[in-house]
């Protein structure tokens, strides 16, 4: 609690500069988007820019990068975490209540968290979030945030180069580069990276069950682990025309890790102990990733074309060597596990103007095929070779108009979905499934003055993903075995949503309500009392949940400060059941999200963020509380050079992740430790950098994740 005192006298003086703000902040522009310009003056510098304006346009919140103070920033990850309703978790991006979202870059589709690293903050133009995403987008994708860059002009070579040096436990390295040529109408790009991790981390684990006898088990476990990433990507684009674009890129990767794993355990019954062990693993895995992505955009007459076509093959190899020594008996077990994933899909949208707006309508075909070969401990451990091919059909119509007093959007979805499971090559009907869904969607727009008011529904799903319907089995240790489970069926999600905006205020309510939801379980290992199988299962409840979030963005204050307060209340309602009865999972989740950023002289930025998380219930699990601050500084020197150096949670606060899983007989409460404190150095060159002209989008986003 020291700590957590000396952070909100640290930042005491903050909230105390915005409420002055907010007692002296001027009117909003109108929503037209015009813009309050502001002059800071640094020394003999005179730097122009403006405070973000933000409005509610089409089906999502806008905010202009360009000109704005936040343009000052580093990477595209950094401008996103100063976004009302998105997080940056040390680099992890989400949308507040809606989880991971699907982003674009100029309509591309991003596909990894590099490509948010190589995009600056000084190229970006606007940010769209978009809460409650319509009938164009696949019926899994739950949040978009959509990016749109500043155009470029001028040809010759442009080089942009990141190295990184960070040190968490261990030291660990990064290198980005990325390379672009361009003439006339043809731009040729490329980016190579090189990324180097070594960590360790600990978990105790105490599971409880009451089933004919009390048992439990304890494990302590430390970790050690060593990972590498290879990262390349070669592609064009070409435009002989300002109406037609296309384009194509090659993108692999080969990742290689060894974890190795020390243990400790001891089992009980009725409070009696009666075997202890140590565990020794050495885990290898080398997993690898082609892609080829090409795309077409342009108009025709009237319409607007855009298709996208994804050819992806991904593979991974994994060897379990386990020595596991009891008072019991003692085991050696080699354990491999190889899996094979191939995805082809494609997209089609076709857009044209239609009476005070527009309708579009369009396609989406994607057939993913997954192999899994687990080569077992008979005696232990089952072997297993299972497959999944899956066909996912969708056809999409969407209209939009302006009737001046509301802006309507109305779609509809439908989506033809086919699974099949196979065991040894032998299909098996239970776990096969067809799935036709039709998925509609509604977003209203109410301008009301200078406010805006939106209302949105929608109907979603998500398929689990390959890995949770695999058969393979994980061996931890003697008393706990994981695997996946191919009977699980697909969650169905109803949304509601309601928006509003006015001012430097943003409010966000959202309601779901979740049919199927998929949950963590805990069950007796083919009939064992004394093994615990870790699986993924469907509750028979159906869960609700209400989010609010209530963010304040007061602009600049004093020609120096940025601010943006984020206040998040969710509230999950969901029945479990447990030892016999039913146990009410509705414990409410608070949270605070305080960002600010400081223009010093000398081109010196500074920024620092505060994150609080109370205690709450999410599914099954109750999450213990938690809290972090981040600080990062920068400095540019002339065009070319800038050097940041950050620091991620400075009091090691978030380092612990404690949980209490409730699933029938079991009760598990587990914590892991992690170092979460990082130090991170890095140097920037660019030299006549420019943004490539690609604009593919990717297509089956969510069926290459769940691959």
């Amino acid at each position: 609690m020291k700590n957590l005192f000396i952070a909100l006298f640290l930042f005491s003086p903050l909230f105390l500069l915005a409420q002055e703000q907010g007692q002296t902040q001027e009117s909003a522009s109108e929503a037209s988007g015009e813009m309050l310009q502001d002059t800071v003056k640094l020394k003999e510098i005179v730097v122009k820019f403006s405070k973000p304006i933000s409005k509610i346009e089409g089906d999502g919140f806008v905010t202009q990068i360009q000109g704005s103070v936040l343009q000052e920033l580093g990477t595209a990850k950094d401008v996103l975490g100063f976004i009302p309703g998105i997080q940056n978790n040390n680099g992890a991006i989400s949308v507040i209540g809606c989880g991971v979202p699907t982003i674009y870059i100029n309509g591309r589709m991003v596909r990894t968290g590099q490509e948010l690293d190589q995009l600056r903050a000084d190229k970006m133009k606007t940010v769209k979030l978009i809460t409650n995403p319509g009938a164009r987008y696949d019926g899994q994708t739950n949040a978009v945030i959509r990016i749109t860059t500043v155009k470029n002009l001028g040809d010759g070579f442009a080089l942009d180069s990141r190295t990184s040096l960070s040190f968490r436990n261990y030291l660990g390295g990064k290198e980005d580069l990325s390379l672009n040529y361009r003439h006339n109408n043809l731009d040729i790009f490329g980016t190579l990276e090189y990324d180097y991790n070594k960590g360790k981390g600990s978990m105790t684990e105490i599971q409880d069950s009451w089933m004919k006898t009390h048992n439990r088990s304890m494990l302590n476990t430390d970790t050690h682990r060593k990972s590498q990433i290879y990262d390349g990507k070669i592609g064009f684009n070409y435009s002989p025309s300002e109406q037609h674009h296309f384009g194509a890129y090659y993108h692999t990767s080969h990742q290689p890790a060894r974890v190795f794993r020390h243990s400790s355990s001891r089992f009980y019954q009725n409070d009696i102990m009666v075997d202890n062990s140590l565990l020794s693993g050495r885990d290898k895995s080398t997993g690898n990733e082609h892609l080829i992505d090409a795309y077409y955009n342009g108009t025709w007459g009237g319409w607007e074309a855009d298709f996208t076509f994804d050819a992806l093959w991904r593979n991974s190899d994994e060897t379990q060597g386990i020595r596991d020594m009891s008072t019991s008996e003692s085991r050696e077990m080699l354990l491999k596990d190889k899996s094979r994933g191939r995805l082809l899909a494609g997209e089609l949208h076709l857009t044209h103007s239609l009476w005070r707006g527009s309708i579009g309508f369009g396609g989406q075909y994607s057939n993913s095929d997954r192999k899994d070969n687990f080569l077992g401990d008979e005696a232990l451990i089952s072997s297993s070779n299972n497959r999944i091919n899956e066909g996912n059909l969708g056809l999409y119509v969407e209209l939009s108009q302006n009737f001046n007093w509301v802006i309507a959007q109305v779609g509809v979805r439908y989506e033809h979905i086919y699974s099949n499971y196979f065991e040894n090559a032998v299909k098996m009907h239970e776990q096969s499934r067809i799935y036709n869904e039709l998925l509609p969607s509604v977003n209203l727009i109410f301008p009301i003055k200078k406010a805006m008011l939106q209302l949105g529904y929608s109907r979603k799903y998500r398929r689990p993903l390959y890995s949770q319907l695999s058969s393979t089995v994980t061996y931890y240790n003697q008393y706990q075995y994981e695997s996946g489970n191919p009977f699980l069926k697909t969650p169905f999600s109803d949304i509601v949503t309601l928006n509003f905006r006015w001012n430097w205020l943003t409010l966000m309510c959202r309601y779901k309500h979740v049919d199927n939801l998929i949950i963590s379980s805990a069950s007796a290992y083919n009939g064992s009392e004394s093994i615990t199988l870790m699986k993924k299962d469907n509750s028979p409840y159906a869960s609700h949940n209400i989010e609010l979030v209530a963010s304040f963005v007061p602009g600049l204050i004093k020609n120096i400060y940025y601010p943006v307060l984020s206040l998040i209340g969710q509230k999950q309602f969901l029945n479990v059941n447990y030892r016999g009865g039913i146990k009410k999972m509705n414990r409410p989740m608070y949270m605070v999200n305080l960002q600010n950023m400081f223009m010093l002289p000398n081109n010196y930025m500074l920024t620092a963020s505060l994150n609080w998380r109370s205690k709450f219930d999410a599914e099954n699990i109750t999450m213990h509380p938690t809290w972090n601050i981040d600080l990062r500084a920068q400095k540019k020197f002339g065009k070319h050079w800038s050097v940041e150096l950050s620091a991620n949670d400075i009091f090691n606060t978030a380092d612990k992740n404690h949980f209490i899983m409730y699933s029938g007989a079991w009760g598990i409460d587990m914590e892991k430790i992690n170092t979460s404190r990082n130090f991170m150095l890095t140097v920037g060159y660019k030299f006549n950098t420019t943004k490539s002209k690609y604009k593919g989008k990717g297509a089956a986003k969510e069926e290459q994740e769940r691959l």
